[in-house]
């Protein structure tokens, strides 16, 4: 496994592990100790579900710009990729093709980026390398989370 893949997995981890049991949920997690890694500057947030693009927008304006419903995120490579909200569907209902986009942590020490992908079905996230683009995809739905495993797509793959 590559350094940036090692950090990449284990910051995730910090970010949905650290369940306790018998202890009440904080408003906004998905697990009981929701880690603060990656929280960008200013957010004031607490739990996984309530992290501030508006910060992250703040702190990394040269990275990421909002416009609307796409979310463009520019690599250091010079190459950009523009992340938009599927509105429509996910208005109509349509679980499959329904996706939201959100800017919600920014790790500066390893240029990554991490993006909370909201569906109608639940939340899963995308690790995007700052210099390259290349992403990492991560899902950990509440049954996953209780047990601390994590489904991950390799950077470079898809």
């Amino acid at each position: 496994m590559s350094r940036t893949r090692g950090v990449a997995a284990a910051s995730f981890l910090c970010l949905i592990s650290g369940i306790a049991a018998g202890a009440e949920r904080p408003a906004f997690s998905v697990v009981d100790h929701p880690s603060q890694d990656g929280r960008c500057s200013d957010d004031r947030g607490r739990g996984d579900l309530d992290r501030s693009e508006t910060a992250c927008l703040a702190q990394i304006p040269n990275v990421a710009q909002r416009n609307g419903s796409a979310l463009k995120l520019t690599f250091r490579n010079g190459h950009t990729r523009v992340y938009r909200n599927q509105d429509a569907k996910c208005a109509s209902g349509d679980a499959k093709g329904c996706v939201k986009f959100q800017l919600t942590g920014y790790f500066p020490d390893h240029g990554l980026i991490l993006l909370e992908c909201g569906r109608l079905d639940g939340v899963d996230w995308l690790l995007v390398r700052g210099d390259t683009g290349d992403e990492i995809g991560i899902v950990a739905g509440e049954a996953l989370a209780g047990v601390g495993r994590v489904a991950t797509e390799p950077f470079g793959a898809g």
